[in-house]
């Protein structure tokens, strides 16, 4: 796509000649948008589709204006030459493709006729597409998982189809025809992200991110839509230009009937991010070892102290201001005080593990869970250890951010539970709730004993408003079982 116009007409004629060979003559040579103009003259009623419109953005001036005044040209001849073979054009791609217009001011617009967003599948619709699926693969999927589908993906039928195809490629037990909540999790955490980073449309917007030219965008993008799943709205003139680049790649969509505003376009969109592109741009890392117990597995505890004694303090202090929650606790002897919220500290600990603990094969998952008709939302991270290792354990990250005793008694539940479930499908060794918090003078607000006994541990960092104090107080069993206490133990 980024070279000359005669290469780029030349692949375009190939590409026609292999895919239509009995209508083209293999002599016959597209060389420019003239010839493409005038190729299908000995044809009738012909249908112009082309997919992957939006990839035009990536091509250099000459080809973009020649591509798009070629079919000015054929939309002219159109209205023209009623004995003009080409009947119609339609071009696929982002949202980003409505605004293609050409580098040369005295161009005209280039002006699309009947825009046609299509839109996302509704939740009936996904629920009826895996009931055909299973009933076609003699599979039953659980109505949970089809509810986790779509709302991780948002209804997007690429990712839909993509979640069914590799629903299609587990292997399950013999005499098995139940595809449980537990095995999709499993999916979930350990296939799924690379197979989105590796489907064509997806790598090429994640490619485009890593650009150095992109690094605005990944600002804006990681400091105000990444920590908020739900709608933002965009006021700065200069913001507003990144934004609509996001959506013009498909990372955000519009939110109708609210004016500059918009959103990340799924929760799992939002995880590919947090993993394949953030940790390449701020490369947050501990300069020490990772530290390992006896049986050389991690020690969480101490990953978890050295992982936030890098995480960076800039973008906390600023989260308060873009992606905040109104605290329930004093902070700074104020109430109702604006503080980051727990998806702030997700993608600070995600980076970081990323480029940490995944250079030892471990993979980090980010999940973003919404509990549906509800508004509440929780975030956590899921550690899986390489496939070679015994058991391949799994490692269970709840995040709170500066909450109440009873928001805690009930993550410390919900974790449980939520570990309870995995539990069949994965060998989930450690689990945690890790409380970040500015409240004043915090209680030790831990899980009942026979919480502990069960094998929940707690963790909570304190720290000032500007991240330049922190102190760790922890609850946990170690890896003999015996359970141990940790108050106010300063780590920065």
């Amino acid at each position: 796509m980024d070279t000359n116009e005669k290469c780029f007409w030349l692949d375009i004629g190939r590409s026609l000649q292999i895919c239509n060979d009995s209508f083209f003559n293999r002599l016959d040579t597209i060389e420019s948008g003239s010839d493409f103009a005038v190729a299908f003259n000995e044809w009738k009623s012909v249908v112009i589709f082309i997919d992957e419109f939006d990839r035009l953005y990536g091509t250099i001036d000459k080809v973009h204006d020649e591509f798009l005044g070629c079919f000015r040209t054929i939309k002219h001849a159109m209205s023209m030459n009623v004995n003009y073979p080409i009947l119609s054009v339609i071009i696929v791609g982002t949202f980003g493709i409505l605004e293609l217009n050409s580098s040369n001011t005295y161009d005209s617009p280039f002006n699309v006729r009947d825009p046609f967003q299509n839109p996302n599948l509704s939740e009936e619709q996904v629920q009826r597409l895996f009931e055909e699926f299973g009933s076609e693969h003699k599979l039953n999927v659980e109505s949970k998982v089809i509810e986790d589908i779509y709302l991780q993906t948002n209804g997007h039928a690429s990712m839909v189809c993509l979640c069914g195809n590799l629903i299609e490629k587990i292997k399950l037990p013999d005499n098995d025809d139940n595809f449980s909540f537990a095995s999709w999790k499993n999916l979930l955490f350990t296939s799924l992200n690379k197979n989105i980073y590796g489907y064509v449309v997806f790598e090429r917007m994640l490619t485009d991110l890593l650009k150095e030219e992109s690094r605005p965008t990944v600002d804006l993008l990681r400091l105000q839509f990444l920590p908020n799943l739900g709608p933002v709205t965009i006021t700065r003139s200069k913001d507003l230009i990144h934004a609509h680049n996001l959506v013009r790649q498909g990372i955000l969509i519009v939110v109708e009937d609210q004016i500059n505003t918009f959103m990340v376009a799924s929760p799992l969109i939002r995880s590919v991010i947090l993993r394949y592109v953030l940790p390449d741009i701020f490369k947050f890392c501990p300069s020490t070892e990772i530290p390992k117990r006896t049986d050389h597995n991690i020690d969480m505890l101490r990953a978890l102290s050295d992982a936030v004694r890098v995480f960076d303090k800039e973008n906390i202090e600023l989260a308060a201001l873009h992606s905040y929650k109104t605290a329930q606790v004093p902070v700074g002897g104020c109430s109702n005080v604006l503080v980051p919220r727990e998806s702030v500290y997700q993608q600070q600990l995600a980076g970081t593990f990323t480029n940490w603990i995944s250079s030892i094969g471990f993979e980090v998952m980010s999940q973003y869970h919404i509990i549906k008709r509800k508004k509440h939302s929780y975030s956590d991270l899921v550690i899986t250890a390489p496939s070679s290792w015994p058991g391949k354990p799994t490692v269970i990250l709840e995040l709170l951010a500066t909450s109440t005793q009873k928001e805690l008694d009930e993550h410390f539940e919900r974790t449980l539970k939520y570990s309870q479930l995995l539990k069949r499908s994965l060998c989930i060794r450690d689990i945690w709730t890790v409380h970040f918090t500015c409240e004043d003078e915090p209680n030790h607000h831990w899980p009942t004993k026979e919480q502990r006994k069960k094998g929940l541990n707690a963790i909570m960092f304190w720290h000032n408003r500007d991240f330049t104090s922190v102190y760790m107080s922890a609850c946990y069993n170690d890896e003999n079982g015996n359970m141990i206490d940790i108050t106010k133990e300063y780590i920065m």
